[in-house]
């Protein structure tokens, strides 16, 4: 018996230790004689100002930030989530009911980087009202006033600054130090441009104010302590305390850190607390000798927790099979696909922890390729319809890559990246080769031919002039097939193999400013082809009646062939004199991309025209179908934002806001009524954890792949990721990883 309970008080000590160790992504900390308050997970906690367990004070799921001890040292204000928008409430230390204090909206839609609605700031020595920051009167999100509200309720109460960010009370309350420009939620570091903050002091009764600071970068979160005011800055490369006498107008520094900035400083009776690198110090006054506070919480990580997750809402790409009877889509980093009518919806990657985008579906029916970040950098994969085999195809992942494209035979896939190159890989060998490469932007337009033999792109010069060329697969040359004197894109080959349509902007068509008088030349765009054989054809020339005299003669007429099976498209290029055999379609100019063909027809987007004070001068998101033996042009579907076309040519699937439709590409119009897909049932297990370890080296390799300073401003851009990498196993909530981001993000500002 003896043994057992040692076995068990053995074992549950072990438990506790393991669920207790010391935390750490602890925010926006506050601190008193004897208690440190901070944020973990969204939710309040308080932990002895010696150090050791924490106890958490509020469980809503929403957000609860800033907490502020009161000057008598029971009472905690801080900003809440509780109802909706963001308010100022304050509960007891010990716990209870929190008590709302502000009912004024927020602006709805607020970016995370211009910060929360009614931040709560701090105390009026006084002891019976709080100091918060709201943005209720200034109509820019960049401004906002501090404001002073009763715990017995009322209106609050401006203080006389028009504009005020974070704001601190003279002992006397005669005086604030506050910062007139808000910022401190930007991931701006090293900041030094016309919003750099400095430090003032505002007398309240003489409305007189004095800048205290002069330092080109940042000074900001101002704390009067004494006659002292402490505050943050930049002045050394990484966020500091410093100190400004109030007796000798002197300043000086500190704090040292030169790792990880100083975040969020709030003095106290007789401390300032502030957080680096996720733990909590706090620097004693007035001796500054400085305590790094060891906290250890329990904590269930609720907002953590794997959970099923609808994700219908959030499509990124889509695709159609060839027979037009299932969809493709990618979806919160997921490849799904979904029936026309009846069936199941089929997770086929089942990957928290890597984005899956791109899918494009093979015109065999066999296989969905895909581009997915999974081993930490995009490649090129292959899953079967079922979702029960998957193939990787590419080894060499070094930067963003584009869309991915099948070959009609089903033995290629095209796709492009970043660095401005073309590619073909073979998917039996598993060989990818590169085709081209552009001078300037992205190849992001390319076409094969129906037979396989051929792949058009258009691709820019160093003068960012677009011109079309097609690769031969039969000789590995490039040719090019249009002069480069105007923007020509969107390459598309003819199913019968008979012409290379694609967009030009050829067009002229100035618009005199009545502000500026200067022309801007807007709807340039208009449908051209292109004939592939010397001796084929413009479907666009002059015709003559003439009679039939196969009738006459008793043959069997134009029909006789008519039940004879289709021989295979083969495509002929006759590359001598290709830039005279250029035909523009009798479209007037417009906005138009989008362009797409299957046999005899060619649909593509018009976009809406300006004309002068805005005046629509155009239908608005139109995808047209211009019939090539007709001649006509028709209003296919209005109110179309995207589309793709099946591999047979016979099925396309349209996106209508957020509903998709797969329907039939013959007809004038579309007819969409019952064609709508059910996506109810695309949901996926999220792992929380994996997702944010992906975003977060999502995030990391978009700015090394695409910020604008190839040496990221001499920023050791691989350490940095490193250093900031170490945090995601502390994770707690979404609003922790939107920090560390933004931390890592602002090293290279």
């Amino acid at each position: 018996m003896r043994r057992t309970t040692f076995l068990f008080v053995l074992l549950m000590t072990l438990v506790g230790s393991a669920f207790a160790e010391e935390a750490r992504l602890l925010r926006f900390p506050d601190v008193c004689t004897d208690k440190v308050a901070f944020v973990y997970a969204g939710d309040i906690y308080i932990a002895p100002r010696v150090g050791g367990e924490a106890v958490r004070l509020t469980s809503d799921v929403g957000l609860e930030l800033f907490p502020k001890f009161s000057p008598k040292e029971d009472m905690i204000a801080f900003t809440g989530q509780y109802d909706g928008d963001m308010s100022v409430y304050a509960m007891p230390v010990d716990g209870g009911d929190p008590v709302r204090l502000t009912y004024d909206p927020g602006i709805q839609g607020t970016p995370e980087r211009f910060g929360p609605e009614n931040i709560v700031m701090g105390w009026h020595p006084d002891g019976d009202r709080i100091l918060f920051k709201s943005r209720k009167e200034p109509a820019d999100w960049w401004d906002g006033r501090a404001y002073l509200v009763s715990l017995n309720g009322g209106l609050p109460e401006p203080l006389p600054m028009k504009v005020a960010g974070f704001t601190s009370f003279s002992p006397d309350a005669k005086r604030v130090a506050y910062c007139p420009i808000f910022r401190d939620f930007r991931t701006w570091k090293r900041y030094k441009g016309g919003m750099a903050q400095d430090v003032w002091i505002f007398d309240l009764e003489n409305k007189t104010a004095e800048k205290i600071t002069d330092w080109v970068g940042t000074d900001n979160l101002p704390m009067w302590y004494n006659d002292k005011i402490y505050f943050n800055s930049d002045r050394t490369g990484t966020l500091n305390l410093f100190c400004y006498d109030l007796n000798t107008r002197e300043t000086r520094q500190v704090t040292e850190f030169t790792d990880f900035d100083v975040r969020w400083p709030s003095l106290g009776p007789d401390g300032i607390a502030f957080e680096n690198a996720g733990y909590i110090y706090v620097l004693d006054l007035p001796s500054e000798k400085l305590n790094k506070i060891e906290i250890t919480l329990r904590s269930d990580k609720h907002s953590m927790r794997p959970e099923y997750v609808n994700v219908s809402g959030m499509i990124r790409d889509f695709n159609v099979s060839p027979d037009g009877n299932r969809a493709v889509f990618s979806a919160r980093g997921e490849i799904f696909t979904v029936p026309k009518k009846e069936g199941n919806t089929r997770n086929l990657t089942n990957s928290s922890g890597a984005h899956d985008r791109l899918p494009a579906w093979s015109p065999n029916g066999k296989w969905i390729c895909y581009i997915s970040d999974e081993t930490g950098e995009e490649e090129l994969y292959l899953v079967s319809q079922d979702g029960k085999e998957k193939i990787r195809l590419t080894t060499d992942g070094h930067c963003r890559r584009y869309r991915t494209t099948w070959s009609p035979d089903s033995k290629k896939i095209a796709f492009s990246d970043k660095n401005l190159a073309l590619f073909v890989t073979d998917v039996d060998k598993q060989i990818t080769f590169q085709i081209d490469k552009a001078d300037r932007n992205e190849i992001r337009h390319y076409s094969w031919s129906p037979d396989s033999k051929f792949l058009a792109y258009s691709k820019s010069d160093e003068a960012g002039i677009s011109s079309i060329f097609v690769y031969s697969f039969e000789d590995s040359k490039v040719h090019r097939m249009t002069e480069g004197f105007t923007n020509d894109f969107d390459p598309v080959f003819d199913p019968d193999g008979k012409y290379l349509y694609f967009l030009s902007e050829r067009d002229f068509n100035p618009i005199l400013g009545s502000y500026e008088f200067e022309f801007v030349n807007e709807a340039m765009t208009n449908l051209f082809l292109i004939l592939l054989k010397s001796d084929e054809k413009s479907p666009f020339g002059p015709e003559s009646d003439e009679v039939d005299t196969s009738q006459i003669a008793g043959k069997k007429g134009p029909d006789k062939d008519k039940d004879e099976k289709k021989k295979p498209v083969d495509v002929v290029i006759d590359f001598d004199g290709i830039f005279d055999r250029q035909v523009a379609f009798d479209l007037h100019p417009g906005n138009y991309s989008g362009l797409s063909a299957v046999s005899g027809a060619v649909y593509y987007f018009s976009r809406p025209i300006y004309g002068l004070r805005g005046k629509v001068l155009d239908d608005e998101n139109v995808l047209h179908k211009y019939d090539i033996k007709k001649k006509k042009d028709h209003a296919f579907a209005e109110g179309i934002s995207g589309y793709r076309i099946a591999s047979n040519g016979k099925k396309m699937i349209l996106r209508k806001g957020s509903n998709f439709f797969i329907t039939e590409t013959e007809g004038d119009q579309v007819n969409l009524e019952d064609k709508k897909l059910k996506l109810s049932q695309m949901q996926m297990y999220l792992d929380r954890t994996a997702e944010y370890a992906q975003m977060f080296d999502e995030v990391w390799r978009m700015y090394r792949d695409f910020f604008y300073d190839a040496q990221m401003h001499g920023v050791d851009w691989t350490a940095t990721g490193e250093k900031f990498r170490q945090l995601l196993p502390y994770v707690s909530h979404r609003f922790d990883l939107t920090y560390i981001l933004g931390e890592m993000v602002g090293e290279l500002c």
